[in-house]
């Protein structure tokens, strides 16, 4: 599949799926591809629960923990791209930092929409631990078919929500999307 998007990003140029990067002689599987998503998973969100218990205790910190987790994160992110060998290390500190950004921009949107944050990082949260038990126990694996359906249900939801968009333009919303009955419309 390395052919078939173009892309400007340097982080997946072709090189990144020409060369097999081996760490300690060891070739990349995708029991050992789950299991580091499961421990920087863990990361972002110890980091993402500190920054709320933070928010709680002394809200005049959510400032500091939302802009250093984006400063950093962006840092370790470029340091990764440009030497990949590094990944080990920058990594875990990449998905920490990303976590007190998500956990400071969650806390300023919660303070604004409550309960928004909750239900955003939570359904996310527990989509991406759901899919990785099912990659990790062998009920669902990533073939060529497999991403194409992911890229199209993705690709609709994209659709529905740009539909939706352009609806709210003219005063009108996808009611799917906010929640409404049809029976609000018809009264």
């Amino acid at each position: 599949m390395p052919g078939l998007f173009k892309t400007s990003n340097p982080a997946l140029n072709a090189n990144t799926f020409e060369n097999r990067f081996t760490i300690a002689g060891e070739a990349m599987t995708l029991q050992g591809t789950v299991n580091k998503t499961g421990l920087l998973l863990f990361c972002a969100v110890a980091t993402v629960a500190w920054t709320w218990w933070l928010a709680r205790t002394q809200p005049e910190a959510l400032g500091l923990c939302l802009w250093g987790g984006l400063i950093g994160g962006l840092v370790f992110a470029i340091v990764t791209i440009f030497k990949k060998e590094w990944a080990p290390f920058t990594a875990p500190i990449y998905a920490l930092c990303e976590g007190l950004a998500l956990g400071g921009i969650s806390g300023v949107l919660n303070q604004v929409y409550p309960g928004i944050a909750f239900q955003a990082l939570g359904l996310t949260g527990a989509v991406t631990a759901v899919m990785l038990l099912l990659h990790t126990s062998g009920v669902i694996r990533a073939t060529p078919k497999f991403t194409v359906g992911v890229i199209a249900a993705t690709g609709g939801i994209f659709l529905l929500y740009m539909i939706d968009l352009v609806m709210g333009f003219f005063g009108h919303h996808v009611s799917l999307l906010r929640g409404e009955s049809q029976s609000a419309y018809l009264s």
